[in-house]
């Protein structure tokens, strides 16, 4: 490739020279020199500029390189993948969806049936929350674990609690039942029968220890378990989680702690549920949603849709007890499951009657016999009611132990093997 020559011409004077010297200042040493005609040097004479400037190199500002960086850290660590956002999405709706069924039952509010449902909504979010764990993939070796265990001890120690307290109804089931036996043999073995008068009057005498024994039994059982909640249960424990949700950083673990959090929120009403009926009522139970708007409030900021389901079962569980406690459905304290303060509101309703009747001399008319025949009807009714319904509540809680104790062992060796 030729070189650019200087014009051969001497006598071109200032002009030739003036280019020779544009030519020679503009060329950049690096670059090498093209052949080219004398017309295009005046274009040459504008481009070579800007080509040199081309072709330095660029110097990237550190401040911006940082903000970018950052913004991705940021990004990557508080934003969930799609996968994990629609899991969590579907949790938070089936959770109110149970709620809200819970909300809707036909049942009596705290019968054995109501309570069964609350029992079998907890094995069924901790069932949910395990199958969100796998796919959340949380990485071994860190505190969400811990996070978990600490959540199934709270609900174990509770639920324990609760079937202590259904168990011991067993107690006070075999002593109602003696009853209507008692009952029958007083309107046809005794008075009722032409009996003798010291057969009649033992046949009193025994309907009035029988009637005595289950109220007696209600108020020591009533002692009891009060000793037990105030032994074995942490009241802080089934309260509502007062923390912020920016406080307590939600996104932990890829969203799992606010599901954890949202867990602990719905299900402490759950178990205010049980203890109070197969325990002994608690005082948040009657708390109606005035009374948690702050913690609602709260809640809300986490995003969770859940939240207006707990109001509502809230509001619905208020308004019955108070009801029963205007009613004078022993709603002041104590047991309160359905079918236990129906068959305590039975017995006390025999006794009154079987007091008058002694009271007018113990004569026996059909009338009287029709009346209290009823009551032992009655009575057997909410008496196999309570059992029965005792019994199923027991069962839903210990399918449920055997699911924490499995749901431990899963996670652990799923962090194991990792």
């Amino acid at each position: 490739m030729a070189m650019v020559q200087a014009p051969a011409k001497a006598n071109m004077g200032g002009q030739t020279a003036e280019r020779q010297h544009s030519s020679e200042t503009i060329l950049p040493p690096s670059l090498p020199c093209i052949a080219l005609s004398t017309p295009a040097l005046p274009l040459l004479y504008y481009l070579l500029p800007l080509l040199h400037l081309v072709c330095l190199p660029i110097k990237p500002n550190p401040s911006h390189r940082q903000g970018q960086l950052k913004a991705r850290t940021t990004k990557h660590t508080n934003a969930h993948p799609p996968s994990n956002s629609n899991s969590m999405n579907a949790f938070y709706s089936s959770m109110a969806h149970g709620l809200d069924a819970l909300h809707r039952s036909p049942h009596a509010c705290l019968s054995a049936a109501f309570l069964q449902q609350a029992a079998a909504l907890l094995r069924s979010l901790h069932s949910q929350l395990l199958h969100l764990v796998q796919r959340l993939h949380l990485p071994p070796g860190e505190s969400w674990l811990d996070e978990y265990m600490d959540e199934t001890s709270r609900l174990w120690e509770a639920c324990q609690l609760a079937r202590a307290g259904a168990a011991g109804l067993d107690a006070y089931c075999a002593a109602a039942a003696r009853v209507a036996p008692a009952l029958r043999d007083w309107l046809y073995g005794g008075s009722g029968s032409g009996g003798s008068h010291s057969h009649a009057t033992a046949a009193v005498r025994h309907l009035q220890r029988a009637i005595t024994a289950p109220r007696r039994h209600a108020v020591a059982l009533h002692q009891d378990n009060r000793a037990l909640a105030d032994a074995r249960l942490d009241p802080a424990s089934l309260l509502l989680d007062d923390r912020s949700p920016l406080e307590f950083k939600l996104n932990a673990f890829n969203g799992f702690r606010g599901v954890l959090y949202a867990l602990r929120n719905a299900t402490s009403f759950l178990l205010v549920l049980l203890i109070s009926g197969t325990v002994t009522c608690l005082p948040d139970l009657t708390a109606g949603c005035s009374a948690v708007a702050h913690h609602h409030q709260q809640l809300r900021a986490s995003g969770g849709g859940y939240v207006a389901s707990v109001a509502r079962l809230r509001q619905r569980v208020a308004q019955e007890m108070e009801g029963c406690i205007i009613g004078g459905g022993g709603g002041g304290g104590g047991i309160m499951m359905y079918e236990f303060r129906q068959a305590r509101a039975a017995i006390d309703g025999l006794k009154q009657d079987f007091d008058r009747v002694v009271a007018m001399g113990g004569g026996y008319c059909d009338d009287i016999g029709d009346s209290l025949g009823q009551r032992a009807e009655i009575i057997n009714g909410w008496v196999g009611m309570l059992r029965s319904g005792a019994e199923a509540v027991i069962a839903e809680l210990d399918d449920f132990f055997d699911e924490i104790v499995e749901g431990r062992k899963m996670l652990s060796d799923l962090c194991s093997h990792r």
